[in-house]
């Protein structure tokens, strides 16, 4: 999918805003960036929010 393109489900319609590959690079900064702050230390994460663990697995997945 590019920026520009829409989804249609039913009489709703979605307008991309960021692509697969933009969220995953986000992730990987994040992960990056806690991986190094917390580098001597073990943090422990907790998703809140309904869906999070899909996140919250990515994120995970990609800590040093």
């Amino acid at each position: 999918m590019t920026a520009s393109e829409k989804l249609v489900i039913g009489s709703d319609e979605f307008i991309l805003l960021f692509s697969e590959e933009q969220i995953q690079n986000r992730i990987k900064e994040l992960a990056h960036q806690i991986s190094s702050d917390y580098k001597s230390s073990l943090p422990v994460f907790i998703g809140v929010l309904n869906g999070s663990f899909l996140f919250m697995s990515d994120l995970i997945r990609y800590l040093t």
